[in-house]
């Protein structure tokens, strides 16, 4: 996702003070033999930077944050080059990808919330995004910047054969569950005001993510009601530590909790293999 920056020979003439780091970033490149902004450049392309001792990951990020802002050759431009931009076929595959939600590609729950913050909503966007500042705009971490880069190098390849093919809506092979049902009131509070995904109830109800659409667009009598059920000592542990910790999810003792923010306040979901409950906070 990085990319190369040229290592050009004047660079050795530039000491790293000029690049006015903070001086823990500074020292620390130097206790590291790194003293001219060559050194720096040639570290960085071959991520030998990282396994250097007193480079811890602030210092990094730093250093990263440099060359983002100041050599737009750090800079992933995309999944496409500028030139295949004008090819009319990738542009009329660019209006198809525009279309395609990325609630249906093979990513978790998680994922797709942290792309959707990001104004991440169709392939297209993902397609055309910057994928090296994506990850740090969208905290993918390092997981989630590989599943990320991997599938799009995978949609670049296959293209229309991709979205066409099994990979996109990839069913979900996990456990379903009989007992519980889709609110569909509360789902579509939960869609309209706090960014609830289709990911997330096919996870939850281990489905397709194509069954769950069919299941939020079917109007049937509401077997489940999600809110209104009592909270339990573990329930309201898990949301202290949800909105003290600023996560978006955590499991206790086999029930998984979904912190989800909306204009106003915030909805907590919980999930077991019995129930699913919703809290408004």
């Amino acid at each position: 996702m990085k990319k190369r920056i040229k290592e050009k020979q004047s660079y050795k003439e530039i000491p790293v003070e000029q690049c006015k780091f903070s001086t823990r970033t500074y020292f620390a490149l130097r206790r590291s033999g790194i003293d001219d902004l060559y050194s720096l450049v040639r570290a960085y392309n071959t991520d030998e930077i990282k396994s250097v001792k007193s480079i811890g990951k602030q210092c990094y990020e730093e250093i990263d944050q440099y060359f983002l802002e100041n050599y737009p050759e750090a800079s992933d431009n995309g999944s496409f080059k500028a030139s295949e931009l004008e090819d009319p076929e990738i542009i009329a595959f660019l209006e198809r990808a525009a279309t395609k939600s990325i609630d249906l590609l093979d990513f978790d729950a998680i994922l797709v919330s942290k792309l959707k913050r990001a104004n991440i909503l169709t392939i297209k966007d993902l397609l055309m995004a910057d994928l090296y500042k994506l990850r740090k705009q969208a905290h993918l971490g390092d997981n989630g910047a590989k599943v990320v880069s991997k599938v799009c190098s995978d949609i670049v390849a296959k293209r229309d054969a991709y979205l066409e093919g099994d990979e996109y809506g990839l069913l979900i092979n996990r456990k379903t569950y009989t007992d519980r049902d889709f609110d569909m009131v509360t789902i579509e509070k939960l869609r309209a005001d706090y960014g609830l995904s289709v990911v997330m109830l096919a996870e939850w109800f281990g489905i397709s993510r194509q069954r769950a659409y069919q299941k939020i667009n079917h109007e049937g009598p509401i077997k489940d009601k999600w809110v209104g059920k009592e909270m339990s000592a573990l329930d309201k542990a898990a949301i202290e530590r949800l909105i003290g910790g600023k996560r978006d999810q955590i499991e206790l003792q086999d029930n998984k909790y979904y912190l989800l923010t909306g204009k106003e306040n915030n909805a907590v979901i919980c999930v077991n293999d019995k129930e699913v409950k919703c809290f408004f906070t």
